[in-house]
């Protein structure tokens, strides 16, 4: 619409499809479809914010919030079920090493909940295994064909075994494990393609500083969760302690294996260059003020105040958790991490007696022996698993909270909000996905469920020093 032609604006000071500006004393309005950064961005009012429920729709953020929240949960219970403070294994027949856990946080917190756990489940299933044979006592002590006999004593076995399966931690643990890896791989590619999305519409000019926002938001979120479903990988099934059994696994030799994790590292490199990427986008100084501009206009603007200050944050985030947790799924660096440096710049926990290399601190009453003490502690609680998993708990509820309010903001600035709820494809697809992890779940359940008539197939610890393993009773034949 061209200078001069009288229109009569809303309340709120637009008039729908079109765009205020202003020359000296003269204000005069513009379709939106002719908005140009270049031309229209510091003379003009930008065009009323659009509504857009593939990004910010109710739907949409349901899904990423309940995928995140699963995956802090899944994750929390497979540490408490799979973790012990201490466990022993015996090496060459009469030596017992600790083999679960150097770090004393850790061994704390394992103690505190872990253990407690197990102990409670295997006192639950010995009083299962007690009643069912109370049950029997007398059928099978008073029967005097050994046919028969056989047959009560296997009916008697069958039962007990179903019975504590339901109750078995190794067996949970190992579904929860799966279900954190399928999540973890999940979230990394969502968070990848939103973002790439996200991209697209900045370089083309469609998306504005709002939808930017939320699609950074949303990124986060996923980062967070593959960021903790590594914790749970790493810790789980792949220490390379020197008396773990999963250090001398042939199965982490195979080509397979090995795809599988330099495809994960390629994508957390792609992922991690993404955000930083995003960040800078988000830094432009008014950029808080703006959104119902497009994010591509802010490009050229100085970065500054408040956002600045949270891309530096940013910056420090992904280059903490994303250079180790990178490194750490790298194996060989892992075993040169534990094998000659780490003897030597934290201690000697962990190692074989007389293996590692002299430790920089020195010896007491010198300065460096104390610097050492202050640098371990600061280790291991940085660390610390528990730590780990506190730091991504506060970054999903952060994370929540922001996302909320970002979403209450913009929708102050739209003609019509409930717009942005209104359910489509882009919300009910990722809506529909969150049926995936009920099917990953009954497929694991499915799969180490039946390795029940194998009591080893499952078990993650060999014994645990505060509880015990569930045996057949003595006069029960095996």
């Amino acid at each position: 619409m061209e200078a001069g032609t009288c229109l009569l604006p809303d309340i709120d000071g637009y008039i729908d499809g079109h765009f205020q500006c202003w020359k000296e004393n003269e204000t005069y309005f513009v379709e939106n479809s002719k908005f140009d950064c270049d031309t229209h961005y510091r003379d003009c009012y930008c065009p009323r914010l659009s509504a857009d429920p593939d990004i910010a729709g109710s739907g949409v953020i349901a899904a990423f919030m309940a995928t995140a929240g699963l995956a802090v949960v899944v994750a929390g219970m497979c540490l408490m079920l799979s973790r012990v403070s201490v466990a022993k294994v015996e090496v060459e027949g009469k030596t017992a090493v600790e083999c679960h856990t150097i770090n004393p946080i850790d061994r704390f917190f394992r103690w505190l909940v872990s253990d407690h756990i197990r102990l409670w489940v295997s006192d639950h299933q010995q009083q299962i295994s007690d009643r069912i044979l109370e049950e029997n006592f007398y059928p099978i002590r008073e029967e005097t064909n050994d046919r028969i006999r056989k047959e009560i004593s296997d009916g008697i076995q069958k039962e007990i075994s179903d019975r504590i399966l339901k109750w078995d931690c190794d067996l949970w643990a190992n579904c929860l494990y799966d279900l954190v890896v399928s999540l973890s791989d999940q979230q990394l590619v969502t968070g990848i393609a939103v973002l790439v999305a996200g991209y697209i519409g900045l370089g083309n000019g469609s998306i504005s500083i709002y939808h930017f926002t939320m699609v950074v938001q949303l990124a986060w979120f996923s980062s967070n969760t593959h960021l903790l479903s590594l914790l749970v990988v790493r810790s789980y099934a792949e220490s390379v302690k020197p008396y773990s059994p999963e250090r001398y696994d042939p199965e982490f030799r195979y080509m397979g294996r090995q795809a599988i994790k330099w495809t994960r590292i390629v994508l957390m490199c792609v992922m991690a260059t993404l955000l930083l990427i995003g960040s800078w986008v988000t830094a432009y100084e008014s950029w808080d003020n703006e959104y119902s501009c497009p994010a591509k206009c802010t490009l050229r603007s100085p970065r500054g105040g408040e956002p600045l200050m949270w891309m530096w944050v940013d910056f420090f985030y992904v280059f903490y958790n994303y250079v180790p947790s990178i490194l750490l799924l790298i194996r060989r660096f892992r075993l040169l991490w534990m094998d000659k440096y780490r003897s030597r710049f934290l201690d000697a926990r962990g190692q074989r007696e007389g293996e590692g290399g002299a430790s920089v601190w020195g010896k007491p009453p010198g300065t460096l022996y104390y610097i050492g003490i202050v640098v371990r502690t600061i280790w291991y609680i940085i660390a610390s698993e528990f730590m780990g998993f506190a730091e991504m708990v506060f970054w999903f509820v952060w994370g929540a909270y922001w996302i909320f309010d970002t979403r209450r903001n913009g929708r102050l600035l739209m003609k019509d909000p409930d717009e942005e709820n209104e359910l489509g494809f882009g919300q009910l697809f990722p809506l529909i996905l969150l049926g995936l992890p009920i099917v990953q779940f009954t497929d694991s359940y499915a799969k180490h469920s039946g390795n029940a008539g194998n009591p080893d197939a499952n078990m993650r610890v060999r014994w645990v020093v505060y509880g015990h393993r569930w045996e057949w009773p003595a006069f029960i034949p095996g």
